[in-house]
C-alpha cells in the first residue's frame, strides 16, 4: 500500500522552484499582469467614487450617490467579471504547476495548458464555494435555534454549545477539503474528473495530508514574520533610526529620497516571495498524488 511521504510532498515545492525557475518566474508575471490590469480598468471608477467623498466630506455634506452610481455599478461588474478571470488564470497557474511535477516532459509554455483539467478544476471551485455557502447556510440555521434554546436556559451552555459546535463544523470542512485535496492533480494527470475517485483514493491519508497543510501553513506564517520584520527593519535603518521619524515627518520628501531604495528593495523581495510562494503551497498536492499513484489505481478503484 502506498504512503505519502510528507517530507518530500512539503519540500516539493522548493524542489520545482529550483528545477524551472523561468516557469515560476512565467507564471507569477501572468498573475501580476492581471492584477495591474484589474487596478488600470477599475482606477476611474474608484477614482471619481473617492473624489465624491472627498468633495462632500470638505463641503460638510452627504455623497451625492445618484452621481456617482454609474461609478458604483461600473466598479461592481468589473470587480465580478475580472474576479472571475483571475479564478480561471490562478486556476491554469495551479494546474501547470500540477503539470510541471506530474509530467515533466510537457514543459512547453511553462507547463501551461488551457484544457478539460483546467475547465473542470475552475468549474469545480465555483461549484464547491456554492456548494459551501448553502451547506453552511442549512446547518447553521438549526444551531442558531438550538444555540438560543440552551442558552435561554444557560448562557453558559448555549456559549459552550456554540464553541463546540464551531469547533466540529471547522473540523468537518477541513475533513472534506482534505478528502478533496487531490482532485486537481487527478485531473491534470489524465484529462478526467475525479471526485468520487479522489475521495475514494485519500481514505485513510486524511492524517497526512493534514501534516503537509499544517507545515505549509507554518512555513508561510514564519515567511511572513520574517519577512515583515527584515522590511520593518530595513525601512527603519533607511530613515536613520526609529528617533529620526516625528522629525522626518515634517519633511516628506527627504523621508521619501530615503526610504526609496528599502521600499524598492522589500517590494523586490516581496516579488520574489509571493511568486515562490504558489509553487510552495500547490506542487505538495500534486506530490502527494503521485506517491499514492504508485498503488494500482484500476484495482483500487475497480
Amino acid at each position: 500500500m502506498a504512503t505519502i511521504s510528507v517530507g518530500g510532498a512539503v519540500g516539493e515545492g522548493f524542489s520545482l522552484i529550483r528545477r524551472h525557475p523561468g516557469s515560476v518566474a512565467l507564471w507569477a508575471l501572468l498573475v501580476w499582469g492581471l492584477l495591474i490590469v484589474r487596478v488600470v480598468l477599475t482606477f476611474p471608477a474608484y477614482s471619481a467614487m473617492f473624489a465624491e467623498f472627498t468633495r462632500a466630506a470638505g463641503a460638510g455634506a452627504k455623497p451625492d450617490m445618484a452621481a456617482i452610481l454609474p461609478q458604483m455599478q461600473q466598479a461592481q461588474a468589473l470587480g465580478l467579471l475580472l474576479g472571475f478571470a483571475s479564478l480561471f488564470l490562478n486556476t491554469v497557474v495551479i494546474c501547470a504547476i500540477y503539470r510541471a511535477v506530474l509530467r515533466p516532459e510537457q514543459s512547453q509554455f511553462g507547463y501551461l495548458r488551457v484544457g478539460s483539467a483546467e475547465l473542470f478544476l475552475f468549474v469545480f471551485t465555483i461549484g464547491a464555494v456554492i456548494a459551501f455557502s448553502i451547506a453552511a447556510v442549512v446547518v447553521a440555521i438549526p444551531l442558531v435555534i438550538i444555540g438560543a434554546v440552551v442558552g435561554h436556559g444557560s448562557l453558559v451552555g448555549g456559549v459552550t454549545f456554540g464553541v463546540i459546535a464551531g469547533i466540529v463544523a471547522v473540523i468537518c470542512v477541513i475533513y472534506i477539503g482534505l478528502r478533496l485535496s487531490l482532485i486537481g492533480p487527478m485531473m491534470v494527470d489524465d484529462g478526467q474528473f475525479h471526485l468520487g475517485d479522489a475521495w475514494t483514493l485519500t481514505r485513510g491519508k486524511a492524517g497526512s495530508l493534514f501534516l503537509i497543510g499544517f507545515v505549509l501553513i507554518v512555513l508561510i506564517l514564519v515567511g511572513e514574520v520574517v519577512l515583515a520584520s527584515l522590511g520593518f527593519a530595513g525601512i527603519a535603518a533607511a530613515a536613520g533610526g526609529f528617533g529620526q521619524w516625528q522629525a522626518l515627518a515634517q519633511q516628506p520628501m527627504v523621508l521619501l529620497s530615503r526610504l526609496a531604495p528599502a521600499l524598492a528593495i522589500f517590494g523586490l523581495v516581496w516579488l520574489v516571495a509571493v511568486a515562490c510562494a504558489m509553487p510552495i503551497l500547490s506542487a505538495p498536492w500534486a506530490r502527494a498524488y503521485r506517491d499514492l499513484k504508485q498503488t494500482d489505481l484500476a484495482a483500487t478503484f475497480g
